[in-house]
């Protein structure tokens, strides 16, 4: 088995910048875990045991880095949208 890399390195976006805090529509942290926990059942349901243990380690403090990770995708939408800022900030500088 390959050792698996995370997409993306998470951080905590500027205020500003944070997607979380300025689209109504945003997922929580809450609405992401409770994605991930169905996400997994279904999963392990499905025979795939690896994927859906590797969703369950996934923790705030220690992403899975997994791209099927609802916790890990909502990390790097904020990532994604906040960089995207940061960078047409810089180009109208």
């Amino acid at each position: 088995m390959t050792e698996h890399r995370p997409f993306f390195i998470p951080y905590t976006p500027r205020p500003e910048h944070d997607a979380a805090r300025h689209l109504r529509d945003f997922e929580t942290q809450e609405q992401a875990e409770k994605e991930l926990t169905r996400v997994a059942h279904i999963l392990e349901t499905a025979g795939a045991t690896a994927a859906a243990n590797a969703l369950r380690t996934c923790r705030t403090d220690q992403p899975c880095g997994c791209a099927h990770c609802p916790v890990c995708g909502r990390h790097f939408r904020r990532w994604f949208i906040a960089a995207a800022m940061r960078l047409i900030e810089d180009v109208q500088q």
